[in-house]
C-alpha cells in the first residue's frame, strides 16, 4: 500500500476490517506493525472509559479491548441512560455501566472515578462545549490519557472552525497525554436513513463530482482507538492518527458496489452542482 508522508507527528492507519499501524516519522521511510496483544495489563492494573459507549464507535472499541485482553472488570461504558443500557453494554463487554452526561461536569467527575484512559467517542456540532469541559474537569481527577475522535478535514465554516477548535482544546490538555483519532467518511453512512430511501429507489444525488474517497468501516475505527489506549499514552501522546480505507472510490463507484451487493439492482449517480446539491437537501428537510 502506498502512503504519503504527511507530517512528523501524523500517522495514517489503513484497513478494511482489521486495522494496521502505519507510523509515518519524520523521515519517508514507513515502518508497518500489524495488531498483536501485549503483557502490559499483566504488570499494572489500568481502567479504561468508553464514552458514548451504546454508539458503533464505542460498542467496536469495547469489544477490541476485551479482544486484546483486557479485563471487562476495567472497561467502564459512559451512556445516558445506563438503565436502559446495561445489559447490552456488558453484553458488548463492559463491566460498568455510569450515566454520562457529556455537558454536565458533575456527571463527567463521577464517570472518570478512578479512570486511567478515556475515550471520547464524540463528533457532533457540540463538540467544543463537550470537549472544553473534558479538558477543564479531566487534569483534576485519576486520568492519565484521553483518546479522542477527531476530523479530517478543515474549512472556514463556523461548525469547521469550532471543530479545529475542540481538537486543539483536547491536544493541549494539561497534564494528561492526548491523541486524536480522525477517521475517513463512514462507510456505514450510506445505512443513514435518508441515503437509503434514495438508494432502494436506485438513484443517489451528490456533488462530488469525480472526487474519490477512501471509505473507512466503524469496526477499524473502534480497533484503532482500541489500540491506541491499550498500547498506552506515551508511545501516541501529542498525535493525530488517521483512519483511512485501503482503496478509494468515486461515488458511482462506491453505488455501483452497494448496488450489486446490497440492493441487486443498478443505482444511478445523479451528480449535482453545488448550488443546486445545496437546493436539493434544503427541499429535503436539511437544516441549513
Amino acid at each position: 500500500t502506498e502512503i504519503e508522508h504527511i507530517r512528523p507527528r501524523e500517522t495514517v492507519f489503513k484497513g478494511p476490517f482489521l486495522t494496521r499501524l502505519y507510523p509515518i516519522p519524520s523521515s519517508t521511510t514507513c515502518i508497518v506493525k500489524p495488531f498483536t496483544k501485549s503483557t502490559e495489563l499483566t504488570t499494572h492494573m489500568v481502567r479504561y472509559l468508553i464514552t458514548s459507549g451504546t454508539s458503533k464507535t464505542g460498542a467496536a472499541t469495547i469489544k477490541r479491548l476485551r479482544e486484546l485482553g483486557v479485563a471487562q472488570d476495567d472497561i467502564v461504558a459512559g451512556t445516558r441512560d445506563p438503565i436502559a443500557n446495561e445489559a447490552r453494554l456488558k453484553e458488548i463487554g463492559a463491566g460498568h455501566v455510569v450515566q454520562l452526561d457529556h455537558l454536565s461536569e458533575e456527571s463527567i467527575e463521577k464517570a472518570v472515578a478512578g479512570v486511567d484512559r478515556v475515550g471520547l467517542m464524540q463528533g457532533s456540532e457540540t463538540l467544543l462545549p463537550i470537549y472544553s469541559l473534558f479538558r477543564k474537569v479531566l487534569p483534576k481527577t485519576s486520568v492519565k490519557a484521553i483518546v479522542a475522535i477527531g476530523g479530517t478535514v478543515g474549512g472556514t465554516s463556523p461548525t469547521a472552525v469550532d471543530f479545529e477548535k475542540a481538537e486543539k482544546a483536547i491536544l493541549e490538555t494539561p497534564g494528561l497525554e492526548t491523541t486524536l483519532v480522525s477517521p475517513n467518511w463512514f462507510l456505514e453512512n450510506w445505512q443513514l436513513p435518508d441515503y437509503a430511501e434514495q438508494l432502494q429507489q436506485g438513484f443517489f444525488h451528490g456533488a462530488a463530482q469525480n472526487g474519490k474517497i477512501a471509505y473507512i468501516a466503524v469496526q477499524d475505527i473502534g480497533n484503532t482507538i482500541a489500540q491506541v489506549l491499550f498500547d498506552g499514552p506515551a508511545r501516541w501522546n501529542g498525535q493525530r492518527l488517521y483512519i483511512t480505507g485501503p482503496e478509494a472510490f468515486t461515488e458511482q463507484e462506491v453505488l455501483t458496489l452497494i448496488g450489486k451487493v446490497v440492493y441487486e439492482h443498478p443505482i444511478e449517480y445523479r451528480s449535482l452542482e453545488f448550488s443546486a446539491y445545496r437546493d436539493f437537501l434544503l427541499k429535503a428537510g436539511t437544516p441549513e
